[in-house]
This record gives structure tokens, C-alpha cells and sequence, in this order.
């Protein structure tokens, strides 16, 4: 898992994938951090092996996969992905 510093610049070079992320969560719902998505992808990178893979273009995958790989309550400082509706 990447430093608080590594995931720092993993969001400044993949802005865009995390704004993507941070909207597919929204519309289905779920309120996240910036560092909450960029942690979830991460984690799903690094279960492949990965520093970073490309998102699927198919939005209900990318929202399963960081549904799947969302920090969990142990290792989150402050609250995890918020259910809003």
C-alpha cells in the first residue's frame, strides 16, 4: 500500500481516473476522500502486481472494484465511503 505522500502524488498524476472514481461513487451514492478512492484503486493495483492500472470504461465495473477494494474500518482514519442515499 503507498504512503499518505505516494498517494498524494498517485492523485496528482491520475486526476482525472480520480475525479472519475470519486463521481461514479457519488452517482451510485457514496461519499468518498479523495485519499479513500486513490487508496481502493491502489489497493486493487497491487492485488494485480500493479502501481497503477487503467480504469474500465465501463462505470458499474470501476464502482464494484472500488466497492470491493474501499478501505476498511481498521485501517481508515476517519469514516469509510458514506452511503448518502
Amino acid at each position: 500500500m503507498p504512503t499518505f505522500r505516494e498517494r498524494q502524488e498517485l492523485a496528482k498524476q491520475f486526476s482525472s481516473d480520480v475525479a472519475r472514481m470519486q463521481r461514479c461513487l457519488e452517482t451510485a451514492g457514496f461519499h468518498s476522500t479523495i485519499d479513500q478512492v486513490v487508496r481502493a484503486r491502489a489497493d486493487y493495483s497491487d492485488s494485480l502486481c500493479a502501481t497503477w492500472l487503467a480504469s474500465p470504461d465501463d462505470d458499474t465495473e470501476l464502482l464494484e472494484t472500488l466497492l470491493k477494494h474501499r478501505p476498511s474500518s481498521e485501517m481508515a482514519i476517519g469514516p469509510n465511503i458514506w452511503r448518502t442515499h
